[in-house]
């Protein structure tokens, strides 16, 4: 008896004890037999098609003909073996059919139940394993700018509109270990931003293993789709952006989270994929929330750290590992001269906080960073520093924090909702070492200080969409032939999605 045969007679007796006991009880018991009859037809002409089937495919491919899978009385997907389109509910359960054995005696692989592809629109797109222990996450974003410079007689800005983020994110978890990947496609030259493998052993020891951000900045370890400005402020000049290491991270105790790493050692402001001299820096931070369980609502928000680095530093004259540092308008006010090289000790420190009560926040830091500089037989230390306050509000009453705003109503016109609404604003200074003068950089072009305000309104129409608009002003002491840089007037613009 063949395989299929057996199907159906096992089939039919089963379907007739079960409902051989309900044609007993009925009143009508030809109507019973009737509908049995119907039933046993139906499931002949399955099978008579699965045979069709079968007889076609061998005489196309004898050799395939000799393992043949287990049929599935329920009713696979015309496309066996591919996942069915997602839909925008939640969960959706995929059951591909996949192929048997290929050779005698192999048996046919039984279809996969339960994975899910999940789609929502804050966490993006995950495949999920039955178990639940391995997924695939996609997620993205993207940031249209636009950057308006309001009476530039010095021409140091131009009016523009740009791509400045156009970033897929990858994320995988199997068991305990976890996986980040996401490049950036704006500019002219793809680049890696963030490329790690993470393993939790338990709350207080994780290890991190790749390129991520350091961890010192406060205003920088935003997530780039979070920011309350268009632009970052002043101290993340004196920052590192990411570099490449090992780092282990935790928390100690619920309300005191750690850091501490070895990884190449990223100048100011670069985003660094690779050591050019061998050298290292430890990097570290400490941050606590010590209210976070006293159940005092108003003291909960509140958070403070202090985090720094230090290195050996060795440029060349192809690569001096110094920065220049940026307006919010992303213009250089400040440049090293050409022939000036990092030679010797790098460090940096930045004590930190911020405070988050209902709809109003407030962000402080401060960040020195030091660095031995030559140039010829000169040498010099440079300790350059920086400080800023930011403030927002959000006018339609939700809460914030350290991330992004969530409308409790989402924009929609048809409704009359109108998302949610946050006033932000920021001052800040930064001040270049005087001893920088004029041996190490030029006066004529490089300004000794800058100081910067902004105001700005954030319009965020759900979750996913966010429209912002800011105005900054910086002010200059030095950095033109005979006096100040002309002060520095934008309007910066951005829209921004996420999903």
């Amino acid at each position: 008896m063949t395989n299929k045969s057996l199907i159906l007679t096992v089939s039919i007796i089963a379907l007739l004890s079960t409902s051989g006991a309900e044609a007993f009880a009925a009143t009508d018991l030809d109507a019973e037999i009737q509908k049995l009859e119907s039933e046993v037809k139906a499931l002949q002409k399955q099978v008579n098609d699965l045979k069709a089937a079968e007889r076609k495919q061998a005489k196309n491919n004898p050799q395939a003909a000799i393992s043949t899978p287990q049929p599935a009385i329920a009713a696979a997907p015309s496309n066996a073996g591919t996942p069915a389109p997602a839909s925008p509910a939640l969960a959706q359960t995929i059951v591909p059919i996949i192929p048997g054995g290929t050779a005698a005696g192999q048996p046919a692989t039984e279809p996969l139940t339960g994975s899910k592809l999940d789609y929502n629109n804050r966490r993006g797109i995950s495949f999920i394993s039955p178990d639940g222990k391995n997924s695939v996450t996609v997620r993205g974003y993207g940031q249209v700018d636009g950057r308006f410079p309001i009476a530039d007689r010095a021409g140091n800005d131009q009016s523009e509109f740009l791509i400045r983020a156009a970033r897929p994110v990858f994320l995988a978890t199997s068991g305990d270990a976890s996986f980040r990947f996401m490049p950036e496609f704006a500019g002219s030259t793809p680049k890696v931003y963030d490329l790690y493998a993470d393993y939790h052993f338990s709350d207080p020891l994780n290890i991190r293993v790749g390129k991520d951000k350091t961890p010192i900045g406060l205003e920088r370890l935003v997530i780039d789709n979070e920011q309350e400005f268009v632009e970052r402020g002043l101290p993340t000049n004196l920052v590192p952006n990411r570099d490449v290491g090992v780092n282990l991270f935790g928390s100690l105790i619920p309300e005191l989270d750690y850091r501490v790493g070895v990884v190449d050692g990223a100048y100011d402001l670069q985003n660094n994929d690779a050591d050019t001299d061998g050298g290292k820096d430890i990097v570290g931070r400490l941050f606590t929330h010590p209210f976070k369980r006293a159940g005092i609502d108003a003291l909960k928000g509140l958070g403070f750290g202090i985090a720094g680095s230090t290195g050996q530093h060795d440029g060349t004259a192809k690569n001096p590992e110094l920065p220049s540092y940026l307006t919010m308008s992303q213009v250089a006010f400040f440049n090293y001269g050409s022939t000036v090289i990092a030679d010797g000790t790098n460090w940096r420190l930045s004590p930190q906080g911020y405070y988050y009560y209902g709809p109003f926040g407030l962000l402080a830091e401060y960040v020195e960073s030091t660095t031995d500089v030559s140039k010829g037989s000169a040498h010099g230390n440079i300790a350059n520093r920086a400080w800023q306050v930011e403030t927002s509000y959000v006018l339609t009453g939700e809460n914030v924090d350290y991330h992004s705003v969530v409308p409790d109503e989402p924009f929609d016109i048809h409704k009359g909702t109108w998302g949610a609404f946050e006033l932000v604003g920021r001052y800040g200074e930064l001040k270049i070492d005087g001893s920088a003068f004029p041996v190490f950089a030029s006066a004529a072009t490089s300004a000794r200080e800058a100081r910067e305000w902004v105001g700005g309104l954030n319009w965020y129409l759900n979750y996913n969409m966010k429209f912002n608009i800011d105005y900054a002003n910086t002010n200059f002491s030095g950095g033109a032939v005979g006096g100040d840089r002309q002060t520095e007037r934008t309007i910066l613009s951005r829209v921004q999605y996420k999903f």
